[in-house]
């Protein structure tokens, strides 16, 4: 088994999830108040700031950021998040990336759990634009979610440019916020690095409190994202071989509470943010 860590991961994919918490910061808030648990003053100030700064682009916001069809996932490809040296980097590979591509990574974030991360069935999907429509319609989600999935299949192109638009106008802002956590963010990361290469799959499995079964994976990709802070976030990859998990750095706050709670929390990753395939 092979255990890849990467800060600048956790960085390129707290871009992202900066602005969805951001914009949904009323849903994670009423979240971990089930936990007894408030955000942190300078957390919250941060993420109200992200929200009151997009104010005027509340359409884009809604589309891309929306809590239910998540569309922003589609630009997410763990895969080269994880290859990438840079932000810049990574938003140079989405501004090339095919429909195809971005139509297969929608299913992946949206495919319900009885396909059992059946990646050729995932492929059957996206090749089809028919199938496609008819896999949304049958989603478990509100009707304007749908027509925004259903937009964004019938015009990905267009979609892609005002996403890769709107993720450039706020990256100065994120490099700005990010730089002003910096010193606990590095704390964070070497305390893992140290962690790793001390004991290995012993240290993740006691950091995130054996929150998924990790003894079959061939290889294991973590980072640490500040801004997804009380939250665990995994995906599985070839059919089920690579798994890739993203630790808020406060989300021991949430696991260490008693039986009761880790009951709620069950149901909490579920809510907000199991990546379904």
């Amino acid at each position: 088994m092979e255990i890849i860590f990467s800060p600048k991961a956790g960085e390129i994919y707290s871009l992202f999830t900066s602005l969805y918490l951001g914009w949904n910061i009323h849903i994670l808030e009423k979240h971990i108040s089930i936990f007894g648990i408030t955000l942190k003053k300078e957390l919250k100030e941060e993420y109200y700031y992200i929200n009151e700064m997009h104010n005027d682009k509340k359409e884009q916001m809604n589309f891309f950021f929306d809590n239910e069809s998540k569309i922003f996932r589609a630009f997410m490809i763990f895969e080269k998040i994880w290859g990438s040296k840079s932000i810049e980097e990574y938003i140079s590979f989405i501004e090339n990336i095919s429909e195809h591509s971005l139509k297969t990574m929608l299913v992946k974030t949206l495919i319900d759990d009885k396909l059992k991360n059946d990646d050729d069935c995932i492929e059957k999907i996206a090749n089809n634009k028919e199938d496609i429509l008819n896999f949304i319609k049958e989603l478990d989600i509100n009707k304007s979610s749908k027509w925004d999935l259903y937009c964004f299949i019938d015009n990905i192109e267009k979609y892609k440019q005002e996403f890769i638009i709107l993720i450039k106008d706020y990256i100065p802002t994120f490099n700005k916020l990010y730089k002003k956590q910096s010193k606990f963010i590095d704390e964070i990361n070497n305390y893992i690095t140290k962690g790793i290469n001390s004991t290995g799959i012993e240290f993740i499995k006691e950091y995130t409190n054996n929150f998924i079964s990790l003894k079959d994976f061939k290889k294991i990709y973590i980072a640490s994202s500040y801004f997804d802070s009380y939250l665990i976030y995994f995906t599985l990859r070839c059919n089920t071989e690579n798994c890739y998990l993203v630790v808020g750095p406060y989300h021991k706050e949430i696991i260490n509470q008693n039986d009761y709670m880790e009951k709620k929390f069950k149901n909490f990753k579920k809510i907000f943010y199991k990546k379904k395939k």
